[in-house]
């Protein structure tokens, strides 16, 4: 494997950690943990008992606690400790989405992909195709976003990881990162285009053209 590209990902997952400890802790909302998942969908689900697979379709929706996931198709399964995984995609046109509270602060963590895989043993989230991460306020306001073709979030570390993809029709390919400064509770405005203008030239002293 060229070297390159493991390079640009240890760089790159090693600008999102130090991201990630300039915002604080990343846990997602730890009473999650204890409370039941609930599960529906408007076209049924199907159950695999050998498999042990339950493999849900239309619209589907699940929740626990602050988290809730959607998509139109998840394949989900627990293991006999409790520990829950799955993999659900969207539509074109509308992504699988993923939310979740942030333990003890008053934000949420809100991705997109075209495909969410969850691991709860491994605490991880992944967010593969067109991913997009946010860190958002209550109010919906952005504070932090990023985007590529693969994310992953691991909530026992606190640490995100992003990749970039090959160009398509609809994107370069590039890993992008939008963020606030440390501490910034409120989403971070666009520049205005006179902030963007280049500054007046200085007049000349006098005594000079």
């Amino acid at each position: 494997m060229n070297a390159m590209p493991q390079l640009t990902h240890r760089l790159v997952a090693g600008l999102l950690l130090a991201l990630a400890a300039a915002s604080g802790p990343a846990h997602a909302e730890r009473a999650d943990r204890n409370q039941r998942t609930e599960l529906s969908s408007t076209k049924g689900a199907v159950w695999d008992d050998l498999k042990q697979v339950q493999v849900w379709s239309g619209d589907v929706e699940l929740l626990r606690g602050s988290t809730r996931l959607t998509g139109e198709r998840l394949e989900f399964r627990q293991d006999p400790d409790g520990y829950q995984f799955g993999s659900l995609v969207g539509l074109a046109g509308k992504p699988a989405s993923y939310r979740t509270k942030r333990d003890g602060l008053p934000e949420f963590f809100v991705g997109q992909a075209d495909r969410i895989e969850f691991d709860g043993k491994a605490d991880t989230i992944v967010l593969v195709g067109n991913a997009v991460l946010r860190r958002t306020g209550t109010d919906g306001g952005v504070l932090d976003e990023i985007r590529g073709a693969r994310i992953v979030y691991n909530n026992q570390l606190e640490t995100y990881a992003v990749e970039g993809g090959q160009p398509t029709a609809g994107s370069d390919g590039r890993v992008r990162a939008t963020l606030s400064p440390r501490g910034a509770t409120g989403p971070t405005q666009p520049r205005s285009p006179q902030q963007n203008a280049p500054a007046p030239a200085a007049p000349p002293e006098k005594g000079r053209p």
